[in-house]
């Protein structure tokens, strides 16, 4: 086999490069048949250029040249080069080393012939035909170079008599230097051309190596087709089938003979006539007139009336003259793995706890639902649909149940619904349903419905497990002609109905945009304030004792001067901050301002701060009070944190070890917004909390007489009583309020008729050691 890698040491001589001897190498004539043939398709521009030049010399030197020898040199030049065309339009074959002599026979005539004007016809010629034969001579000696360098004994057979030529005219100037120019730069392209006739002989021995190993390859695919599963196929320039091999045959359950000069196209259109099968044979004749090369293009046809996948990916064939043969290929029968595929995929768009549609194919089918509602404006409906007080079933009866319940919403769903209708499972606890035909009132009707289906209790396990539902919906196209607006705008309603109390459905109003947007403004300045740091200030309102009125502590209130929102109260952006996940950082802020202001304030005062449920699930919260205390240098039993009773609803277990934590440093707990929903009365024991405070909605009861609220007011008295903590009335307005609260027996009195919120130097100035006179009906407060 000939090895690529190199040129045979053999034929790396000069001499063997420039043509003048032949190593005793196999296949090294096919090389000189190569060089040839390159010499030949050079010579029509050779030639064009030598006859162009010499009739510009002729008629330079008309009258300074006698006109018989002029007319003689030009017509013996034109004669070479008419003798070398008429050959190579004789040969039949595209090359042949033995022309290579008769190459080197002309050029050594046309090096003789160009040696002539510079050494014989410029004598006594003026300067300018003197200069034209010496550029005309170095510019043909350069076109030679390029169209003769493969072989470059043809070269320096041209090179060498007309250097001589140059270097006789030029020695006439009496300069040795000028005179040795010439053979300098026939000799640069001399050695030019032996890198040129190199670099030809190395790229063709690794042409011949590869054609060898290509026979390698075909012996190979012959076994491949006798023994794989995929077969190889081919086609002449018509398209028609040709070399026809049993395995494919077998393929198309046919016999070779039938199949040998059918049109490719014919058999692949025995198929489904859809849209997709025709699309495919489009490409396929697209390509194949284009004669590019394809990789995997799939058809589906029918055999023995079954409905096949095959794979086929071809390359075009030329001969070695560039004539298109036709095009060679692999086949292979795809069937069983696009039917693997294909269920796979289905697979991918089932929910596999619930069986309903995933997030991915509820998508394709509503923007399916869309489609046709723009097409014969009949309005569909998206619903949105998340599941209220979910997380606890997870949190305390852990995940199996969690998923028996979410299975088991899924059949309620399900029976609400009908088959043109699409019921998914999103994620999580959230589901949707598509209305493909909406008429008036039927989604509300359908919302009612869902809310009380899934309000009613679920039993699992011997549990009886209630949670609820919160929705919200949206038509297309009058609330959006895309999935992505008609998803958003219902998300847009669904974040309503959470935040109106949930267990309701609200559907998409513009105004919801709106509202969305402001948020995500607010959110946007939020994030700036943050990082400028100058537009919070905290404002400090008095705890003080029920009956003497001495200051207990003083609450710190967070307020928001915007430049162009302007005075923002705490219920303004705290909810946004929130969903912002920026409530972590508000609350880091207040705590350490207010701090360093609590230490100007008398030891007794203590600094009561409210804490955000982000905070408490910081893993570095502990660290960041005690940071904010050493930094201060306040005490830890002068400082309060408020944890607010909805916290316990949600997620008792993280935060509980970050209280005891907080208490063991010192730190007093206060429960904060006590009897929205009993939840805390669980964790409230002897030294976790040293303070109840009642929430203000049951004070204003207690003082309207309201008995439910007379009810709490006493449970939370007693139960603070029994346990030895303290209690504080929230939101004490009037002297009403006061009065009302003493006779039940609470400690603390906070609200405006105690004191309303105040700056940091209003404080200073109020903490004198004097009690504070409650009997007044207005106090100075500066808010």
């Amino acid at each position: 086999m000939i090895d690529a890698t190199s040129i045979p040491p053999a034929a790396r001589s000069w001499r063997v490069v420039a043509g003048f001897v032949d190593p005793d190498l196999a296949n090294w004539r096919l090389v000189r048949v190569a060089q040839y043939a390159e010499l030949a398709r050079g010579l029509p521009l050779t030639s064009a250029a030598f006859v162009a030049a010499g009739i510009l010399i002729a008629a330079l030197f008309v009258g300074s040249v006698p006109l018989p020898g002029l007319f003689a040199w030009l017509m013996t030049t034109a004669l070479l080069l008419a003798l070398d065309l008429a050959r190579i339009r004789a040969r039949t074959r595209p090359g042949d080393p033995d022309g290579l002599l008769l190459h080197g026979i002309r050029s050594s005539g046309l090096g003789l012939l160009w040696a002539l004007p510079p050494a014989l016809f410029a004598i006594g010629g003026s300067t300018e035909q003197q200069l034209a034969a010496c550029l005309l001579s170095c510019a043909l000696m350069a076109l030679t170079a390029l169209t003769t360098g493969t072989v470059p004994g043809v070269l320096m057979m041209f090179l060498v008599p007309s250097s001589i030529g140059l270097s006789i005219m030029l020695a006439r100037t009496g300069s040795p230097l000028l005179a040795l120019l010439p053979p300098v730069y026939a000799g640069l392209l001399g050695a030019s051309g032996l890198g040129v006739g190199r670099a030809f002989i190395a790229r063709h021995w690794a042409d011949q190596a590869l054609e060898d190993k290509s026979e390698v390859v075909r012996l190979l695919l012959r076994d491949f087709e006798d023994s794989a599963a995929d077969w190889l196929w081919q086609v002449d320039s018509a398209k028609r089938l040709v070399a026809v091999s049993p395995r494919f045959a077998h393929a198309a359950a046919r016999d070779p003979a039938r199949l040998e000069g059918m049109p490719l196209l014919r058999l692949l259109s025995d198929g489904p006539a859809d849209e997709t099968g025709t699309a495919a044979l489009r490409n396929l004749v697209s390509l194949m007139n284009a004669r590019e090369r394809f990789s995997n293009l799939v058809f589906q046809i029918v055999v023995n009336g079954d409905a096949r996948s095959w794979s086929l990916s071809a390359a075009p064939r030329y001969d070695a003259d560039g004539a298109f043969l036709g095009y060679r290929g692999v086949g292979s029968d795809i069937t069983e793995q696009r039917r693997s595929a294909e269920k796979i995929d289905r697979l991918a768009r089932i929910d596999a706890l619930t069986g309903l549609p995933n997030r991915r194919e509820f998508m394709d089918s509503l923007r399916i639902g869309i489609g046709r509602a723009l097409g014969d404006r009949h309005p569909c409906a998206l619903l949105l649909i998340d599941l209220d007080k979910f997380k606890p079933v997870n949190d305390t009866l852990g995940h199996p149940v969690g998923d028996r319940v979410l299975k088991l919403v899924a059949e309620r769903l399900c029976t609400l619904i009908t088959d043109e209708d699409v019921c998914g499972r999103m994620g999580g606890d959230e589901f949707a349903i598509l209305l493909a035909r909406v008429t008036p009132g039927a989604v509300d009707g359908l919302g009612d419905a869902i809310i009380a289906a899934l309000s009613a209790p679920f039993e699992v396990d011997g549990n009886i497990i209630r949670i609820g539902a919160s929705l919200g919906s949206a038509l297309a196209p009058r609330d959006g002609r895309s999935v992505e607006t008609l998803v958003r705008n219902a998300d847009l309603a669904l974040y309503r109905a959470k935040d109106d109390g949930r267990g309701t459905m609200r559907r998409y109003d513009p105004s919801l945009l709106i509202h969305a947007e402001h948020r995500r403004m607010m959110e946007a300045a939020l994030r700036e304030a943050l990082d400028i740091g100058d537009q919070f200030h905290l404002a400090y309102q008095p705890v003080v004792c029920a009956t003497t009125g001495v200051i207990d502590s003083f609450e710190a209130l967070i307020r928001w001067s915007h430049p162009t929102l302007g005075d923002l109260a705490p219920g303004d952006f705290l909810p946004v901050a929130q969903e912002a996940q920026l409530a972590g950082r508000i609350g880091e802020w207040v705590l350490r301002t207010a701090c360093r202001e609590a230490t100007a304030w008398p030891d007794p005062i203590r600094l009561s701060v409210n804490l955000a449920l982000a905070q408490l699930h910081d893993a570095q919260f502990t660290a960041t009070v005690l940071s904010a205390l050493s930094d201060a240098g306040l005490a830890p039993h002068r400082l309060e944190l408020e944890v607010s009773e909805s916290f316990f609803l949600s997620d008792s277990a993280t935060i509980l070890p970050t209280l005891d934590a907080l208490q063991a440093l010192g730190i007093r707990l206060v429960l904060d917004d006590f009897g929205v929903g009993y939840a805390a009365l669980g964790h409230i024991r002897v030294g976790r909390f040293s303070a109840i405070k009642i929430d203000t909605s049951f004070v204003r009861g207690s003082t309207d007489g309201r008995r439910e609220s007379l009810a709490v007011v006493r449970a939370g008295v007693a139960m603070a009583d029994a346990l030895g903590v303290a209690t504080v009335a929230e939101g004490a307005e009037s002297h009403a309020d006061l009065t009302r609260m003493q006779a039940l027996g609470l400690d603390r009195i906070q609200g405006h008729y105690a004191g309303s919120p105040m700056t940091a130097a209003a404080v200073r100035l109020m903490v004198a050691p004097r009690p504070v006179v409650l009997e007044k009906e207005e106090q100075r407060s500066v808010a």
